[in-house]
Order: structure tokens, then C-alpha cells, then sequence
């Protein structure tokens, strides 16, 4: 097998001025995960810069950033680590197709992305880090205008609307259009708003020819496949290494191994022990038993059982915190 390389990645948690709407740490940590069994293959593992989150309460970087990123943003960029900020909306608009989930800058060199497409089954950060390690889309361009017969005609032209030569269903002249990876088939955007995963849609290329994609890409836009399905092509797996090799990416080889370790087990809830009445409310100690390998703790405290309403979230290091700001003759759950 591959040496594992190890990415250091710095994610930016924001939140409104008033500290509310910032993402979950647990949506964070599943996306981390995630990413690892994304990139497993390619023998990249990426680990948290520092073992901690960077938590800015800003509600202009929250709900419009685009003129934040000279500001805050480039003073808060972590120069040794690849840099995903976490925000509630991306309201300067990447895209013509509508609602933009995420977008990587090569002039920053970060990613940004929407929380509600963070999390342990979403495959919309692995998509970014593609960009992020040179890989275009499979269907370049066509990133502004999705193929229709109404707007382009059968068969498509032989130049896309982003001025790129058509690839061809045949692949023949592969190395220099559409993406000009020779294993990913030509595709024209086709996976927008496409509801399963099986093109039928009878795209034509230039020779007339029926185009047929392959929708399980991660750089594609087939959304609806099963989410273990997707991959990188050996090609876009070969581009991807040179990229991180690169000299470019230096700023990424920090001499730290990050601890691999496997944590199975739980912690386990000492004190206030289930269903107890406290005396008091103002300064709550929680204790828990430390996790053998654990260097730190996800402490969520919430009305509801669910931790689903405006629950207080923190990362402990340790294995106890006094809790302070909680309401007198209230039921609580951690």
C-alpha cells in the first residue's frame, strides 16, 4: 500500500455576532471522517490543525462573507493548514445554477461551505478538496450553462458555451477537451437536476454520437447516488498526488504526525448522575470518566433529550467543566 500523507485542516466554525447558528462540532468531526474513508484510497488522511476549531462570531462572515474575505477572513487563514470556513450561507452567488453549497478560491486558496452540507454523508467538502487539489470538473465548460436541447441543440456544438472543446462520447479526443482527463467520460453538465442516478437524458455529442457520463464521480454533479458509490478516477487520483507533491504545497508538510489512534469507547457520565435535583444552578460541575486516547470532549447541554434546540455546545479539554448561564427550575440533558 501507499505511505499515508497527512493534510492538517483548519476549520473555521462561524456564528452569528451573538454566538447563535454556528454548526455543530459533532456535524464537524462526521465530515472529517467522512473525509478520511473519501480519500482512504488515495492514502491522504487529513486531521484538525492544531486539534481544535477556530470559532469567529461574525454575522456579516455568517450570512454574506464576500466582503469579509480581504478582512477578517485573510487575518484568521491559517498559513500551515488547507482552510474550510464553515458558514450559514453563501450569499455571493458562485454560481448561475442557483443556491451555491460551496466554492473553492485558488486566489485564497481556501473553501467555503454552507453548514447544512457538513456532516457525516455529504460528499460536497470531498467535491471541494478535489478543486482544491487541481481537479476541474469532468464537464468543463459547461459549468455555467448545463446542456439542454432547447438552449444548445442536437447534436451539442462542438465548442462549449465556456469557449472548451465538446468531448466526445467516444473519448477520442479526450486529451484536449472537455476536462482533458481520458478517464472521465464526456459529460455536459448533465448531472444538474438530475433526479436518480442513471442518465437517460439522450444527450448527443458533436459526431451525434449518445453521450454517456459517469454519474459517481465526486467531481460531477449526479447528487443522487448512493453515497458509498462515488470516487475519484485513477487519473483524477494520479493529478491529485502530483498536486499535494507539489512545491506549491509545502506550507501542508508539517513535521507532526498527528496520534493515530482508534477510540471505541465511550465516556462515561459521572456527576450529576441521571434524573438528580441540584440545589443550585449557576455553577453546574459536569464530570465525566476520560476515554482512553481521547485528548479532548464534545460537551453538549440541551433542554430537550434530542440536544436539538439551542443546545450550549463546547470542545473540553479535560474531563470535567463548571457550567455557568443555566436557568433555575429547568430540566437539562448532556
Amino acid at each position: 500500500g501507499r505511505t499515508v500523507q497527512y493534510i492538517p485542516i483548519k476549520f473555521h466554525l462561524i456564528a452569528n455576532t451573538d454566538g447563535t447558528g454556528r454548526v455543530s462540532e459533532m456535524n464537524v468531526l462526521g465530515q472529517l471522517c467522512e473525509l478520511n474513508e473519501d480519500f482512504e484510497p488515495l492514502g491522504i488522511q487529513f486531521f484538525l490543525k492544531d486539534g481544535s476549531f477556530n470559532n469567529i462570531n461574525n454575522s456579516t462572515v455568517f450570512s454574506n462573507h464576500s466582503g469579509t474575505v480581504n478582512t477578517i477572513m485573510t487575518f484568521q487563514r491559517n498559513a500551515r493548514a488547507l482552510n474550510v470556513w464553515v458558514v450559514g450561507e453563501i450569499a455571493d452567488n458562485q454560481s448561475s445554477d442557483g443556491q451555491t453549497l460551496a466554492y473553492y478560491s485558488p486566489v485564497k486558496d481556501w473553501i467555503v461551505i454552507r453548514k447544512a452540507n457538513v456532516g457525516p454523508n455529504d460528499a460536497t467538502l470531498t467535491h471541494e478538496i478535489g478543486h482544491y487539489l487541481s481537479l476541474p470538473r469532468p464537464f468543463l465548460g459547461w459549468d455555467a450553462s448545463a446542456y439542454s436541447v432547447a438552449t444548445h441543440g442536437t447534436p451539442a456544438p462542438v465548442v462549449s458555451p465556456g469557449g472548451v472543446p465538446t468531448e466526445l462520447a467516444s473519448g477520442s479526443n479526450c486529451e484536449t477537451a472537455g476536462d482533458q482527463i481520458c478517464d472521465t467520460p464526456a459529460d455536459y453538465n448533465l448531472g444538474l437536476g438530475w433526479s436518480n442516478c442513471n442518465y437517460t437524458g439522450g444527450a448527443r455529442d458533436p459526431n451525434n454520437e449518445l453521450v454517456n457520463p459517469e454519474e459517481q464521480l465526486y467531481m460531477g454533479y449526479f447528487l443522487n447516488c448512493p453515497d458509498s458509490e462515488y470516487f475519484f478516477s485513477p487519473m483524477q487520483e494520479q493529478l491529485m498526488l502530483a498536486d499535494l507533491a507539489s512545491s506549491s504545497r509545502n506550507y501542508l508538510r508539517l513535521d507532526a504526525v498527528p496520534p493515530v489512534r482508534e477510540i471505541t469507547d465511550s465516556p462515561v457520565l459521572l456527576s450529576p448522575i441521571d434524573s438528580v435535583q441540584l440545589g443550585h444552578y449557576n455553577a453546574v460541575n459536569l464530570t465525566w470518566q476520560g476515554v482512553q486516547g481521547a485528548d479532548a470532549y464534545v460537551l453538549e447541554i440541551s433542554r430537550v433529550s434530542t440536544h436539538t434546540i439551542s443546545p450550549i455546545r463546547m470542545v473540553v479539554f479535560g474531563t470535567n467543566k463548571i457550567v455557568t448561564g443555566l436557568e433555575p427550575n429547568r430540566r437539562y440533558f448532556w
